[in-house]
This record gives C-alpha cells, sequence and structure tokens, in this order.
C-alpha cells in the first residue's frame, strides 16, 4: 500500500488497519520471541504493580484522593481517606469508583481521564481506550453512584466546571461551529441543573482559528462560593486573553500581557512573564513572577511588585500562593531549589526550604483548609519521596517514600555541558555504573524533548536500571533548547523559523558522547515521544550517522501537513503554518517524511504509536514507516490499539512498551546483556 494512501485513510480505515496489523504480525515476533523480552516486561511489570510504590494524591476538603492501579485493579480505583489519615501513613482507603467493574458491568473500554469535584459531587471523565475525547458523568461521593439525571455529556473533546452545586461552565466541541480549527470548544456556556445542553446560555464565543476557550472559577475556600469567574480565550498554544465574568452576567477583559500565565488569591493576581511587559513606564524582565492588586489594576492604579527575576542560571519552574504567602520552585542548572518569597524591594528575598539538593521537585499537593503544601522530589539515583511543609510552623517530613529497587551506590550521575553549533551551552546527564571504561563500546540511549517549554527532569531510573543500566547500559537525558529548564526564552529561541537548533543542540550532545569515548555511533540509541518522536524522525533524516537504534514514538512525522490532523492545528505557533510560504520553507527543511530518501543508509528505526491517539495522528508513524517500505528500507513498526497519546492504557500495557522499547535496543546496540559487559 502506498504511503500517499495510508496517510489519507482515516483513523480506522480498514486498509490502513491491514496495514498496521500485517506489520505488527511481522515485528512482534522479532521481540517476543526474544528471551529479553519477557525479562524485561516482567521486570517491569513488577514495578509498576508494586503494592508498596508511592501514592500520588490530591487535596479537597477533608479528603486526600488517589488514582490506583495494580495487578489486580487493572484499569483502576478512584480511592480517598481523610487527610488527617494520610498525613499519619495510614492508608484506610475508601473506594469511590472501581473501574475495573464499570467496564465489565457496561462492556466499554472505561480509562480513568480525570475528575473534578466539589461538595461531595465529582464530574468524572471516562475515556474510551484513553482517547483524548470522554464521557463525562455527575458521581455522588457520599452514594458512590452516578447521579440520575445529573450532569452528563456525549463522548468529545468538552470541558466542564463547577460554578455552584447546580450551575457549570461548558465548553461544548461536539459540532463543526461548535469547535475551533483545532478541534476543542470555541463557545462558552452556563449549564444549569435541569436544563438540556441546547438551552445552556452562550456567554462568549471565540473564534474558529482560536485553540479554544474555556472557563473556571477560583475560591477562597476549596468548597466555597466563587471568588472570580474566569474565561480564558487560547488565542494560539502560548497566548491567550483571559477575562472576569461577572455576577450581573458582563465580560471584564484584562489587559494583561497574552503570553503571560496568570494565577490568583484573593484581590492579588500573580503573573509568570514570558516576555518584557512594560507598565506604567516600568518595564518588568521576562521569566520573571509579579504580583499586583486585580481590582486596582481594573481601576488603573495599581502597584506591581517582583517576587522573582532570573539570573543566569535560576529560573521559575513553579509557584505556589496560600493565602499571600509565596513559595517558589526554582530550577538552577537544571536542579531543584524550593524557596519562601518574602516582600521586599525591589526584588524579594527568599528564603530556602530544606528539601533534597541536587534533585528534581516539584509541588502536587495543596490543601488551603489543612495549612500544607506537598512536594515530591526524586533523583536518577533517589526513589521518588513526598514532603509535607506543614504552613503552621513550616516544618517539612517525610510522608511516603518509594521503594528502592537498586543500589545506588553501584552508579553515578554526572552533568555535562557542551557547546551547540550556535556556541550556546547546553546542560546533559549520563547516568551509569561506577567504573565505567571510556573505550566508546557502552551501549548508550539517549532521550530529549525540546519543545513547549517543557522542563526534562531527573526521574528515578527503576526500570532502566533493571533492564539497561545494570548489565552495562547507559541512559542519557539532554535538556535541549525548546523546553524550560532556562526560562521562557530557552523555548522561544528555538520555534519556527529557529527550529533547527533544537535539532543542533541534540546532535551537539550526541557528538559529546562519543568525543569523551562514553559511547560512540555503532552503540548510540535515541528515543522521543510526540514532539520528541518529531526530534527523532530529524534524527534519523538529518544525522544517520551517529546513531545505530532509533525509536520514534507517538510521533509528528509530515511537518507540512500536520496541522490538518486532529489538534495539529493548536500547534502552529510552536512550528509555523505549512500554508504559509515563507514558513512551509523552512518546515520543508527538516521535515522528515519530506527528507526521507532512497540511497542512503540509515539506522533501522522503530516507529510506535496508537490507534486511539486523537491527538497526534497515528497517520503520522503509518506514514513514516510506509515511506521507507516504500524505499525499500528496513524499520521495525507497532501500533496499539488502545492507550491514546500515551501509548498505553494500563499496567500491562505499559510494560509490553517498555519490553519492546529495550529489547530493540539491546537487540540493536549489544549482545545478550551479561554484568561482564562491565
Amino acid at each position: 500500500m502506498d504511503s500517499e494512501n495510508l496517510y489519507l485513510e482515516e483513523i480506522y480505515g480498514d486498509k490502513a488497519m491491514a496495514w498496521v496489523h500485517r506489520h505488527n504480525d511481522a515485528t512482534m515476533p522479532v521481540f517476543e520471541k526474544d528471551p529479553k523480552y519477557l525479562e524485561i516486561k516482567t521486570t517491569t511489570k513488577r514495578i509498576l504493580d508494586d503494592p508498596s510504590k508511592i501514592v500520588q494524591v490530591t487535596y479537597g476538603g477533608d479528603w486526600a484522593y488517589n488514582f490506583w492501579q495494580d495487578a489486580k485493579n487493572i484499569r483502576g480505583l478512584w480511592r480517598r481517606l481523610k487527610i488527617s489519615d494520610y498525613l499519619k501513613g495510614q492508608r484506610n482507603w475508601e473506594v469511590l469508583l472501581d473501574f475495573d467493574q464499570l467496564a465489565k458491568k457496561e462492556n466499554r473500554n472505561w480509562i480513568f481521564a480525570g475528575v473534578e469535584r466539589y461538595s461531595g459531587r465529582a464530574l468524572v471523565s471516562l475515556s474510551d481506550g484513553g482517547k483524548d475525547a470522554k464521557f463525562i458523568r455527575e458521581f455522588d461521593m457520599d452514594t458512590k453512584s452516578f447521579v440520575k439525571g445529573g450532569f452528563q455529556l456525549p463522548e468529545g473533546k468538552n470541558q466542564i466546571s463547577w460554578m455552584t452545586s447546580d450551575e457549570v461552565f461548558l465548553e461544548l466541541a461536539m459540532t463543526p461551529e461548535q469547535t475551533t480549527d483545532s478541534g476543542y470548544a470555541r463557545e462558552v456556556r452556563v449549564w444549569k441543573r435541569g436544563q438540556s445542553l441546547e438551552s445552556a446560555q452562550v456567554i462568549y464565543s471565540g473564534l474558529k482559528e482560536d485553540v479554544s476557550v474555556s472557563a473556571y472559577v477560583t475560591r477562597d475556600e476549596d468548597d466555597g462560593p466563587p471568588r472570580y469567574r474566569w474565561i480564558y480565550r487560547a488565542i494560539d498554544f502560548f497566548n491567550s486573553e483571559m477575562m472576569i465574568y461577572r455576577g450581573d452576567g458582563t465580560l471584564v477583559k484584562l489587559d494583561l500581557p497574552v503570553d503571560s500565565q496568570l494565577d490568583q488569591d484573593g484581590e492579588e493576581i500573580y503573573l509568570d512573564l514570558k516576555s518584557n511587559w512594560t507598565y506604567q513606564g516600568q518595564t518588568f524582565k521576562v521569566g520573571s513572577l509579579i504580583r499586583l492588586n486585580l481590582e486596582d489594576y481594573l481601576r488603573g492604579r495599581a502597584k506591581v511588585h517582583t517576587i522573582f527575576m532570573p539570573t543566569q542560571t535560576q529560573f521559575l519552574q513553579q509557584h505556589l500562593v496560600h493565602r499571600g504567602r509565596v513559595f517558589l520552585v526554582i530550577s538552577d542548572d537544571v536542579s531543584s531549589v524550593v524557596v519562601e518569597a518574602h516582600p521586599h524591594e525591589p526584588v524579594w528575598r527568599q528564603e530556602k526550604i530544606s528539601l533534597p539538593e541536587k534533585s528534581a521537585i516539584e509541588i502536587f499537593g495543596y490543601s488551603k483548609k489543612y495549612n500544607l503544601i506537598t512536594f515530591s522530589s526524586e533523583g536518577f539515583l533517589q526513589p521518588e519521596t513526598i514532603f509535607d511543609l506543614n504552613l503552621s510552623n513550616n516544618q517539612t517530613k517525610v510522608i511516603d517514600q518509594a521503594p528502592k529497587y537498586f543500589d545506588a551506590e553501584k552508579y553515578q550521575v554526572q552533568q555535562f555541558f557542551v557547546h551547540s553549533k550556535d556556541g550556546t551551552r547546553v546542560p546533559y546527564f549520563v547516568v551509569h555504573k561506577k567504573g565505567l571504561i571510556m573505550n566508546g563500546r557502552n551501549p548508550t540511549v539517549i532521550t530529549a524533548y525540546g519543545g513547549f517549554e517543557v522542563n526534562s527532569t531527573p526521574t528515578y531510573e527503576a526500570i532502566s536500571e533493571q533492564t539497561w543500566m545494570k548489565f552495562g547500559g547507559v541512559i542519557v537525558l539532554a535538556n535541549i533548547r525548546g523546553g524550560g529548564e532556562y526560562g521562557p526564552e530557552w523555548h522561544t529561541s528555538a520555534i519556527k523559523e529557529n527550529r533547527q537548533k533544537v535539532y543542533d543542540d541534540f546532535f551537539a550532545v550526541s557528538q559529546d558522547l562519543i568525543s569523551r569515548k562514553i559511547t560512540s555511533p555503532e552503540f548510540l540509541g535515541a528515543f522521543g515521544r510526540s514532539n520528541g518522536g518529531l526530534l527523532m524522525g530529524v534524527a534519523l533524516t538529518q544525522r544517520p550517522d551517529l546513531f545505530r537504534a532509533i525509536c520514534i514514538e507517538v510521533p509528528l512525522f509530515d511537518m507540512l501537513r500536520y496541522h490538518k490532523l486532529l489538534a495539529g492545528a493548536s500547534w502552529v505557533s510552536e512550528y509555523g503554518d505549512p500554508d504559509d510560504p515563507n514558513e512551509r520553507k523552512f518546515l520543508e527543511g527538516y521535515s522528515p517524511y519530506q527528507n526521507l530518501k532512497a540511497g542512503i543508509k540509515y539506522p533501522k528505526p522503530f516507529f510506535m504509536t496508537s490507534t486511539a491517539d486523537d491527538r497526534v495522528h497515528p497517520g503520522h508513524a503509518r506514514r513514516g514507516a510506509a515511506k521507507m517500505e516504500a524505499l525499500g528500507l528496513p524499520f521495525y513498526y507497532y501500533e496499539n490499539t488502545e492507550g491514546g497519546h500515551a501509548g498505553s492504557a494500563n499496567n500491562e500495557q505499559v510494560a509490553k512498551w517498555r519490553a519492546l522499547e529495550f529489547t530493540y535496543f539491546w537487540q540493536q546496540l549489544g549482545s545478550t546483556p551479561s554484568d561482564t559487559a562491565l
């Protein structure tokens, strides 16, 4: 089947699926019959299903909520326990919804897709097979049942959020008139209990070319009345307009920088600036966090306070405001520092909070009622640990810690810096066994993302250690431009016509690994997902000489048509518009599909995707593989039938995915693993 017809097939088209099945049938035996495959899959599944693994929670009212999957609960349990019990280490969970039972009862492949809670009720999102499109149903957490006649939506990329117990914001994306070119909602409605969808009042409409519109409520207390009702118009992926929806039905537009990110606490708003902003004759630097009074700003007389200003190596990653207190997670050369900021002029002073150093830290839980913040900390060799910061006494303590799956003393982490083609200093991490022989023969796998201001940070390498590093394999994480590790400009300097900088950074890191004799092209592999899958496609076509193996996962691949598929139009501000002749020219220069050519010796790549991916169309991976087939070039191909953009819907599928990855790399980069590799 030729690649053009394959590309034009619908996601479940018969011809496309016949092609998929044929290539799955050809690929799977190559890996499944390898003894390493079963060993890697079994090991990965054991780690994923470990009953002692860390418990991630969110807070609401008196409760800590958790979604849990293991070998028994394949689709998972949504459950809760009292926050007071959670902080004491007690784990007397109350199951709210069993997704395995629900799927069996309704004969649907239900995947938990999120929940919004308010005052004893929840809006539960259900995905059929892991797609972004979802069903939404109202759920009573006290009776543990769906509410008969309650708020309910059919499948779609819809959004719904509580205003009061009987009134919600609704964004429908069911018909062409209701959706943007990116496939998301373009209208905000107010939907009252008992009303039909059709009679819900439209209070705001965006433009067809916008990415989306949405609405939400902020409250002074968890289940309190609305303080402000916000409407958010996403003009593109990075620029948006904010409006306040007043109680009398009027809309008040905020004349704020459209690329900033807004947070609100009481009457104070906090802006994370993505570009320089001049207000009342004063310029505030890109990457800064500033505060101003919302009502004063609307009256044109707000005073601006600078809470944080970036330095050469320190950049803001997260912030949280608790009743006027401001907490910052700062990245310092890709290691996290947590501070509380205290009022001071011209820039607030910082008081460091005692948390592990040389690790990646993020705020993942917050309870206003219980005056606490929970932080997650982990490193390549440090299992994830959950810390509670008690805001009443400013004391931290460990709440939970992931198991240690290996002896960290056997390994070392090194951070190196290399200068890219244009001279920019780019960091990367290398993780391996101590005593590594620098002979250029170490099987090495490098990964990166490089887009959308997404940070690539250290994570505990339990699965990689068990399946790769303990046998002599090396893991590399590259912090290339396009991400946000060094602030907004680290991202914006490498978008659209400057996209090649992302790829130059990746090649510079890869070449530095070779120069240091950590590895060589014969033993170097790479993998990336989504935008990182695009990076892998560019690595395949631009520098096939650098790599022996490349795993291209849920990728973008055809950059001249990506904007026509699913959510692709929402990424034009990142990549450029193929319909603009000037922008099409630089897209043509790196688009992997257009740059695959006959007569070139490529590494044998492994394309991996999902039939149910309704964000990045599987046609990208299909078409890339089909073109290689048409050119007579070897490749591997695997397409999971569910899992959505994640590629996998449960722990069993995640384990299979990882086993396919690492078996592929062992087959391409090394012989049978053994501890004699060192």
